[in-house]
Formats: structure tokens, C-alpha cells, sequence
């Protein structure tokens, strides 16, 4: 999925304003910073220790992201410990 601006520049002969249009691609997807912050936590705190709050907050995420991607807090868990698995 790619993200699209639009950036008015100044088109300097003339002083008219000209649309530019720029892709910019995420950096990380949801999906990845969840797990990613979900490893962190996890490591840290242990299952039980860290709430879906606790993960979205340090994601800078709603928890419904985390419900899309995840049926419930026990399905990221085995996601993590599956992507530690197979490193």
C-alpha cells in the first residue's frame, strides 16, 4: 500500500502554484510494529503483564489494529514465539 501527498510548489517564472503529487511508503507495517512491540513487551513484561492497552500504546496504535490483525491477545503470543522459531 503505498500513501500519497500532494505538495504545492511555487513554479518560479510565473508565481503560479503547481500540484505535486508524492508516494511515500510506510516505514514498518501495522503488522510489523505490532509484533515488533509485542517482542519488546512480551520479553519484558511476560504474557500476562502486558494488556493489548499496553501494546497499542507503545505501538502508537488504536487496539482495534491489533484485533485486525490478531483474534486476541494469546494469537500474537504464538505469533511471536512462531517468529522466533523459524530466525
Amino acid at each position: 500500500m503505498s500513501l500519497s501527498r500532494h505538495l504545492f510548489r511555487s513554479d518560479h517564472s510565473d508565481g503560479k502554484l503547481l500540484m505535486t503529487t508524492v508516494k511515500k511508503k510506510p516505514n514498518q507495517s501495522a503488522e510489523a510494529k505490532i509484533i515488533n512491540v509485542a517482542k519488546k513487551l512480551f520479553s519484558e513484561k511476560g504474557f500476562a503483564g502486558t494488556s493489548i492497552s499496553d501494546l497499542a500504546k507503545a505501538a502508537e496504535i488504536n487496539q482495534s489494529l491489533i484485533y485486525h490483525y490478531f483474534e486476541n491477545k494469546e494469537a500474537l503470543w504464538r505469533r511471536v514465539k512462531h517468529d522466533e522459531l523459524i530466525q
